[in-house]
């Protein structure tokens, strides 16, 4: 069961202030007419662990602890518990049944429970709380608890996964990746997950006969992934799950995917040197396209590494070195790439067509002195390369032009399900600087925490077309402009000019003198052309952004918005001077789960959410509280 607590703002309504002004003029009519105290002033906190002890096949059993006044210790009046038939819960709580007999607050902090009876036989419900001072004042309703009116009492299976996905396939291997499903429903969060394989695409029938999985699931950034061996065969493999929760009823299967075995050499590296060659380097050096590197769980650092192959970087991928996927096996929690502050963590230098980096913890690395007068990333710093990083976290790097990642020239990377935060720089780009490429794509990022004395505190990017789609960018710092996002220029030379395109991202809490949210500046090349810059913005928000403007853009700059949302006071509520506004773009608060605890997933009732808003979600984030 999940167990919500949803935050709430009091608003004096005008019937409120009315009954309060009519219990105001009344209590001061007659001068002979004894005082009564008034009620105490405030809203009650939000009931936050209701739950369902127990059931019958026609009654369910409710739990909660009694709650006080927001403001204080003061106990609450009375309650209002309501039910709905599981399915329904997303109708408005005032047409929900009202429960008949419902128990006397008690002293905040005791148990206390209602019994819900003359429900439908093994029918499953969702119920909710929620409390009163005075009869007017109510707090939010609780979290929701779903519960079936069966002994059992938890009938109802986790929702189907639906997005699982091929991550990588190299040597003997195979990588998933799946966003978590709930418990009830779509609701909570499912326990384990089954995984299974087989030669012929799986089918309930055939679910029990298939491999199950060697492996548990690891997660990073709200994603699941789990190996899967795949030994050599004629044909592609396949592979499906089921989620299961505490009660243990399984969801039906996934969606399948299917992946032919890369037919490579799977290379083994465990920290201690005991694996098939004893560093990771030596596994590069000795690796071809194909061939899987799998990395064993601990710390790799400059000492057991042998110092690195290189002075540009402790794991480093030399020039035309291709086609290899340098992988952990139990994620990046679990498995280190630590250069200690004596230079890079990561380079890889150039052509290196296909290169896969997945599941490491980066970090402690700086730029070296190699990089001469252009300081670049200490985290990952890579040129003219096609090839994908991939649930990674990087923190604690520092560098000149990007703190934990550098990106420059030609080619198409890509940097997905990445975690980028407390990461510095001294010139661009705290946490992220792409310079001088046309293609990038960054998307399910989060970058948060990042500081930098230039511009750009999360994510600068200097002469690209970037593709930056479904990133989380909060909480970062500039020193000079673009607190969360700054774009200067543009890559291409043709008219128009092609932009960088910003899709369904959150950009929020991030400070900056000036571009508090986004700085859209210029460059001047090598001849003296100005190219100012060229930004669009589809179904984004942006809000809570401190410091100057939400927004600094350069004169004839381009800024083109659609379905976003731009909020906070003053300047930091409105698009720049300029701005080609389009269709479906508003001014709201989002309503953020937890604003001041970096939780920026939204609140049910926000107007940014996929069933509120008339664009579908916007923003980086779903719902993730408040229903």
């Amino acid at each position: 069961m999940r167990f919500i607590a949803h935050s709430f703002i009091p608003v004096l309504t005008p019937s409120l202030a009315a009954a309060l002004l009519a219990t105001l003029l009344l209590s001061g009519c007659s001068g002979n007419d004894p005082v009564t105290p008034p009620p105490p002033s405030g809203f009650p906190a939000p009931v936050a662990d209701l739950h369902a002890e127990s059931a019958t096949t026609e009654s369910i059993t409710l739990s909660w602890t009694a709650p006080a006044l927001a403001s204080g210790t003061s106990p609450v009046s009375s309650y209002d518990l309501r039910y709905i038939p599981y399915g329904q819960e997303n109708s408005d709580f005032a047409t929900w049944t009202a429960a008949p007999s419902l128990p006397t607050p008690s002293t905040p902090g005791q148990p206390q429970q209602a019994t819900i009876t003359a429900l439908t036989p093994g029918a499953p419900y969702a119920f909710r709380l929620r409390a009163t001072v005075d009869g007017l004042t109510w707090s939010a309703p609780s979290n929701l608890v779903i519960a079936s009116a069966d002994p059992a009492l938890d009938l109802t299976p986790p929702a189907d996964v639906v997005d699982l996905a091929l991550q990588w396939s190299g040597g003997d291997l195979l990588m998933v990746q799946w966003s978590p499903t709930g418990d009830d429903g779509p609701y909570g969060a499912a326990t384990t997950y089954e995984l299974r394989s087989a030669p012929t695409p799986l089918t309930p029938e055939t679910w029990d006969a298939a491999t199950p999985a060697t492996s548990s699931p690891t997660t990073t950034d709200n994603r699941l992934h789990c190996l899967i061996d795949a030994p050599a065969a004629a044909g592609p493999l396949y592979v499906a799950l089921r989620a299961v929760d505490d009660a243990g009823n399984r969801s039906g299967l996934s969606n399948i995917v299917s992946a032919s075995p890369a037919g490579g050499r799977t290379w083994r590296v465990n920290v201690d040197g005991s694996g098939d060659v004893p560093t990771i380097g030596a596994a590069i050096a000795a690796a071809v396209p194909g061939d899987l590197i799998l990395v064993g769980p601990g710390r790799y650092t400059h000492a057991n590494q042998g110092g690195g192959m290189s002075p540009l970087g402790m794991v480093f991928f030399a020039r035309d070195v291709a086609g290899i996927t340098l992988a952990s096996r139990d994620g990046p929690q679990a498995t280190i790439l630590d250069a200690e502050h004596l230079g890079r963590v990561l380079f890889i230098q150039a052509y290196n067509e296909g290169v896969v980096v997945d599941g490491f913890t980066i970090t402690n690395g700086v730029s070296p002195a190699a990089d001469g007068d252009y300081p670049m990333a200490g985290g990952l710093t890579f040129h003219l390369v096609n090839c994908t990083i991939r649930n990674c976290i990087f923190t604690g790097n520092s560098g000149g032009q990007g703190g934990a990642i550098y990106y420059g020239g030609l080619g198409h990377p890509v940097i997905e399900d990445c975690l980028i935060t407390g990461n510095t720089s001294t010139l661009f780009g705290g946490g992220v600087y792409l310079v001088n490429c046309e293609g990038p794509v960054v998307r399910r990022c989060t970058i948060t925490g990042n500081t930098t004395a230039g511009g750009g505190g999360g994510l600068a990017a200097v002469s690209v077309i970037l593709q930056l789609e479904d990133c989380l960018i909060a909480n970062n710092h500039a020193d000079a402009r673009g607190g969360g996002l700054a774009v200067y220029g543009y890559s291409n030379f043709e008219d128009p000019p092609v932009p960088t395109v910003v899709t369904n991202c959150t950009i929020a809490a991030n400070d900056a003198p000036l571009g508090s949210g986004v700085r859209l500046g210029a460059i001047t090349d090598d001849d003296g052309f100005v190219r100012t810059g060229r930004l669009t913005m589809e179904n984004c928000l942006i809000a809570w952004n401190t410091g100057g403007d939400a927004f600094d853009m350069v004169q004839d700059g381009r800024l083109d918005v659609s379905c976003c949302d731009l909020y906070g006071a003053g300047s930091h509520g409105t698009w720049p001077a300029g701005t080609a506004i389009h269709g479906g773009n508003f001014q709201q608060d989002p309503l953020f789960c937890d604003l001041a605890g970096g939780d920026f997933h939204l609140e049910a009732g926000s107007p940014c959410a996929e069933d509120a808003a008339a664009c579908g979600r916007i923003g980086a984030l779903p719902v993730g509280c408040g229903r």
